[in-house]
């Protein structure tokens, strides 16, 4: 599978030029499937204090997320996970939600038709690459920003604005901070917020 070395060739790459101790015990193959339970929980035996698991897809990264889960640990917070594909109906959607490398599916197919025109008009195409992007969401441990619908601003008096600035403050730590970095540390910083607003 040309896609399955070409991901598995990045892994190595990038553990080399960043000198991270990466070996083949490190690696269990699984079938872009769901069916990875197995994989994973070989994983969690032979590193059970491993802080990351890179999947080759979302559909076997929603599988470790499971099994992460049976062992106790937090996705996000405890252990760091990453997919591949940026599958628009499972990656946002997931609890945290995961961060992968989206690739340009209609960009691929595009590239892919003109060079069978090509090919039928005789030409010999040149091969082409699609660059893809990385999507960083929750599952890697790093702040996630949501969209969120702010309310509309009211200072029609002292009392108005600090009740809509408490609001937008409650919002952003309840959308922004409390998903991403815990409760226990959020709340202070909230609570610190409303202690300033309260003060002037």
């Amino acid at each position: 599978n040309t896609d399955a070395d070409e991901r598995l060739s990045a892994v190595w790459d990038v553990m080399k030029k960043y000198m991270l101790p990466f070996t083949e015990e490190n690696i269990r193959y699984g079938d872009y499937s769901t069916s990875v339970e197995t994989q994973a929980e070989e994983l969690f035996a032979h590193f059970p204090t491993m802080d990351g698991m890179l999947c080759a897809n979302d559909m076997m990264a929603s599988t470790v997320y499971k099994v992460c889960e049976r062992h106790g640990r937090t996705v996000g917070k405890d252990i760091a996970v990453t997919g591949f594909d940026d599958d628009s109906q499972l990656a946002p959607y997931m609890e945290p939600p995961l961060t992968t490398v989206r690739q340009n599916a209609y960009s691929m197919g595009m590239m892919a038709l003109h060079k069978a025109v090509a090919l039928c008009r005789g030409e010999k195409p040149e091969p082409a690459l699609d660059e893809a992007r990385l999507v960083v969401r929750a599952s890697c441990g790093c702040k996630m920003v949501r969209e969120m619908e702010f309310p509309k601003p009211d200072f029609s008096s002292d009392a108005a604005a600090i009740r809509y600035t408490k609001g937008v403050a409650e919002m952003l730590c309840n959308n922004l901070l409390l998903p991403n970095t815990g409760t226990a540390q959020a709340e202070p910083i909230c609570r610190e917020i409303e202690q300033r607003l309260q003060n002037g």
